[in-house]
């Protein structure tokens, strides 16, 4: 059978429901970006302390906690992005998500829980 458009008109079509997808999240996408950013500056401070520590050999008892929270984050980050990257994850990750409030479970790094309370 052929097909009824051409490969420019089913171009264009393509590209404008991209287009409206992306422009419907684009709110959703500034805020994942900047919790990202704030994600990487605690990263950075984790970095801080561990150099901090390499000198010193000491933490603070407000450091420790800090650095097990990063710590805690950092592999939420890592296994949630594990789990998008598989063929089928964003399904996946919906249910996970499901599961994880029903079974009250924290699997959402902290960063991203105050934007969920905000949108609440």
């Amino acid at each position: 059978m052929k097909n009824l458009l051409s490969k420019d008109s089913q171009q264009l079509i393509l590209e404008g429901l991209l287009t409206k997808y992306i422009n419907k999240h684009k709110g959703e996408l500034k805020i994942f970006i900047n919790k990202m950013k704030e994600q990487f500056k605690h990263n950075k401070q984790a970095r801080d302390i561990l150099l901090a520590y390499s000198k010193s050999g000491t933490l603070t008892p407000e450091q420790s906690s800090l650095l097990k929270d990063i710590a805690k984050d950092m592999l939420k980050i890592v296994g949630l992005g594990g789990i998008v990257v598989l063929p089928g994850g964003s399904l996946l990750m919906v249910f996970i998500l499901k599961l994880a409030k029903f079974l009250k479970l924290d699997v959402i790094p902290s960063k991203f829980k105050e934007t969920e309370k905000t949108e609440d």
